[in-house]
């Protein structure tokens, strides 16, 4: 949990990767949090074009079906790279931010300032995201 107007950093590590910090939630109203999570292809995201931090907004008062999840996409314009599976929306296969992009929205501001590939790992695919997260003042 993150106070209001506060600057944190994380470092976290995709649900495939043991250990390390999974997510980071923000809330920004009674209903409303963003969350940050580290993604990177492989057994339990075989869609995911490129590693990096996926930002996404949760909606509590939005009915399933109805969209109380939205993806950020670092990407808008791309076609994304996954279209194998109808039920995988392609654009958002690489909706993530990497190094040097930074999310914006609700005073919330999520800055991806590192990617390092796993310890003792021997493929070059970032595993540890480090991220500053800054969230709105007290309204």
């Amino acid at each position: 949990m993150h106070r209001p107007g506060s600057v944190t950093t994380h470092r976290l590590t995709p649900a495939a990767t043991p250990g390390g910090t999974k997510i980071a939630v923000v809330p920004v109203s009674r209903h409303r949090a963003y969350v940050v999570e580290a993604r990177r292809t492989g057994p339990l995201d075989p869609t995911a074009c490129r590693p990096g931090v996926l930002v996404y907004r949760v909606a509590t008062d939005i009915p399933s079906g109805k969209g109380p999840v939205r993806v950020s996409d670092a990407t808008p314009k791309s076609a994304g790279c996954y279209r194998k599976d109808p039920n995988v929306r392609a654009g958002l296969t690489d909706a993530t931010y990497r190094p040097g992009q930074t999310f914006r929205a609700d005073g919330v501001s999520v800055e991806v300032l590192q990617a390092r590939p796993p310890t003792g790992g021997t493929d070059n695919a970032a595993d540890t995201f480090r991220v500053r997260i800054t969230t709105p003042g007290r309204r």
